[in-house]
């Protein structure tokens, strides 16, 4: 683990070492292209030994508070760490001013997506490895994730899609927001739109998040501030927001909100120390679902409906008209809603491994 001794005089007899934490390595410094947004490269293993990695920003470590830090450490496993209030500073100290041996240096990056021939998510990268590494630096999160194998995820969720228009279409739409720097096109996505308690979450946004991670945190709800669906979009650049329930969102605003979204540029603001902040900038491809489509919410509000704001999330009737609403295959299975839960079950024990399977091709040499 990591200790600290306090200094003492020679003729004194040493005070026991004060334990801060767990293994915690400081692999590399870490900044961006720019010789800014320095931070710590950090490591260490969780209790089942899966190891973890995180950019830490020394910006966070110079706060009054060290909370952060310890948040962040302790939600992503770091078995130990300290409570003692004095050698909570201690544990920064550390993180702030131990020198890694090696003198390697890692570009960082604050949003995920294509970063010079690179393919960045906040748990991991893929693409090209000579020349300097890159790593997302900003809080962790779950949102990428995987358990289970592709092989488990092609039967269990994919398979079911075979004959299935609306979740074939919706698993396709959580790969095209990767291709679109490709395709050099800018953002946009579908709507999903049909009644509620018909099954369109489990076999339609489920199914889709499943690519990436966990359905429950990689999909997404309308309902959040202008703020926070900034964060979201710079989460998933160039990736699919997948946002559940456009009825929650504000009916004034959420015009708007898909226009921004598509547009890929945040709000300017203002700089404490005057002048304007570097925009918020993103290329994100929206999967959406709700009982209306965005011209009827904009409507509830008295607002009418741009042809630019509906042709960049045209919608789609989710009643595929086979009789089971969104599905027309049932693969065997008595009827619609336990189709639906059956999927709703396997998204959550399958995910993630397919979107890791695309990335390492897409970005394989040659």
């Amino acid at each position: 683990g990591v200790y600290w001794q306090e200094p003492f005089a020679e003729d004194a007899e040493p005070k026991a070492p004060i334990r801060l934490c767990s293994p915690l390595t400081i692999v590399a410094e870490t900044r961006d292209s720019a010789q800014s947004e320095w931070g710590r490269l950090l490591l260490w293993q969780d209790n089942d030994g899966h190891q973890h990695t995180w950019a830490c920003p020394v910006e966070l470590l110079v706060s009054s508070d060290s909370a952060d830090l310890r948040r962040e450490l302790a939600r992503d496993g770091l078995p130990f760490i300290t409570s003692n209030g004095k050698a909570r500073q201690k544990l920064v100290d550390y993180v702030l001013t131990f020198r890694p041996q090696s003198p390697e240096r890692v570009r960082c990056v604050t949003k995920t997506g294509w970063h010079e021939g690179r393919y960045v998510l906040t748990n991991k990268a893929f693409g090209k490895t000579a020349g300097e590494g890159v790593i997302y630096q900003g809080a962790t999160s779950g949102d990428f994730s995987s358990a289970g194998t592709l092989a488990d995820w092609k039967r269990e969720v994919a398979g079911r899609a075979v004959g299935n228009s609306r979740i074939l279409f919706a698993i396709s739409c959580a790969f095209a927001g990767v291709l679109a720097e490709m395709a050099n096109e800018s953002g946009g996505g579908f709507q999903f739109t049909g009644e509620t308690s018909k099954g369109k979450t489990s076999t339609l946004m489920d199914p889709a998040a499943s690519v990436w991670g966990h359905p429950e945190r990689f999909a997404k709800k309308w309902r959040t501030t202008a703020n926070g669906l900034e964060a979201l979009c710079l989460s998933r650049n160039d990736s699919t927001l997948i946002l559940d329930d456009l009825g929650q969102s504000n009916a004034k605003e959420a015009g708007q909100a898909a226009y921004m979204i598509a547009n890929g540029q945040g709000k300017a603001r203002m700089q404490k120390e005057g002048g304007n902040r570097p925009l918020s900038t993103w290329r994100t491809f929206i999967l959406s679902s709700g009982e209306i489509d965005i011209a009827q919410h904009m409507a509830e509000a008295g607002s009418v409906a741009k042809g630019g704001q509906v042709a960049r999330m045209p919608s789609i009737p989710a009643d595929a008209g086979a009789g089971h609403y969104v599905v027309e295959n049932l693969h065997g299975i008595p009827d619609g809603r336990q189709f639906a839960d059956t999927l709703k079950a396997v998204t959550r024990q399958f995910y993630g491994t397919a979107g890791d399977a695309f990335m390492e091709a897409l970005t394989e040499p040659g």
